[in-house]
Parts: structure tokens; C-alpha cells; sequence
């Protein structure tokens, strides 16, 4: 395999998957005043006074990534576990595609029981708090699997571990 091929093999992968795109692991992403053209950051609609645009991204869709020539650094510069694999040995691109391909499944499933759920924070926090204490807050009881599901493939498939979640103060702390 040549290098252009594995880079090939390597862009496909991660247009494919978008799992950093879609609002499962990041609520936001923080982009820098001066990266980007103008059209992209009006595309992304960057929240200018924050300096940040919410997740799921609106120009990530079936075909992938839209801005992916002119996406902010931090999208750049993130990698997952299945993409650095893939760079490192060049090996079973189809069964990583599978792996994301679920985790794609499972996200449709939960945001379709969901509906009405407008709260783009709800999904990383609930897999955070599935993967920090076992059990989220609020999840109803048909999902839990799913998001325990999601949770486990996100960390051994991808290579994610949410920030830890802030414990509230004990009385008399």
C-alpha cells in the first residue's frame, strides 16, 4: 500500500465516521478567531462572541465532512483510536467501517426514541455519566442498553473518555 493510498484510506475513514462531528462525544467545538474563510465560520454558524459552534455539526452529512479542506484545527488535529490504528499498521479498513457503522446505528436509534429531545448537551452527558457512574440520570429504561451500547464502543472502538463529571460537594464540605 502506498502512502497516498493510506492517506486516501485515512480521509475516508474519518469522513465516513464523523462520530467527533455528530454530537455524541462534544457538545462544542472552540475554533480560533482567525482559522477558517469567512464563508465556512457563517456555515458553521460560530457563535462569534464565544468563539465556539455547537455540535452535531451542520455541514457533517452522509457524504461526510463539507468543509473538511477548511475545518477548524481542533477538528484537524483530533484523531480516534480506529484512525490512528489505520494509519499505524494499514490493516482491516472494512472492519473498523463496520465498527463505526454501528455506533452510527446506535446514535439513530437513540435520537429517534428521543425525538422532541432538543437538548444538544443530553447525549454526551448521559454517555459521560453511564461511563463515570454506571447509570445516567435521565435515561428512560428502553434506552439504557443502547447508551451503554454507545457508551462501551465510543471507549474501546474510539478511543473517547469524557471529562470526568464535577461530583457535587457533600454537606459540610
Amino acid at each position: 500500500m502506498t502512502d497516498a493510498d493510506r492517506a486516501a484510506d485515512l480521509t475516508r475513514l474519518c469522513r465516513t465516521c464523523g462520530v467527533c462531528c455528530n454530537g455524541v462525544m462534544f457538545a462544542y467545538v472552540e475554533v480560533e478567531k482567525s482559522e477558517m474563510r469567512a464563508d465556512t465560520r457563517r456555515r458553521l454558524h460560530v457563535l462569534e462572541a464565544e468563539n465556539r459552534f455547537t455540535l452535531p455539526c451542520c455541514e457533517h452529512g452522509p457524504e461526510g465532512c463539507q468543509v473538511y479542506d477548511d475545518r477548524p484545527s481542533i477538528c484537524r488535529s483530533y484523531t480516534c483510536a480506529l484512525y490512528d490504528e489505520y494509519k499505524e499498521t494499514g490493516e482491516e479498513l472494512d472492519r473498523k467501517l463496520m465498527r463505526v457503522e454501528r455506533i452510527k446505528q446506535l446514535v439513530a436509534t437513540i435520537r429517534a426514541r428521543r425525538r422532541g429531545a432538543a437538548d444538544h448537551e443530553w447525549l454526551p452527558r448521559a454517555i459521560s455519566e453511564m461511563l463515570a457512574v454506571g447509570k445516567p440520570t435521565d435515561v428512560e429504561r428502553e434506552l439504557l442498553l443502547d447508551v451503554a451500547e454507545l457508551a462501551m464502543r465510543l471507549q474501546r472502538d474510539i478511543g473517547w473518555s469524557p471529562k470526568p463529571i464535577e461530583k457535587a460537594p457533600e454537606p459540610g464540605d
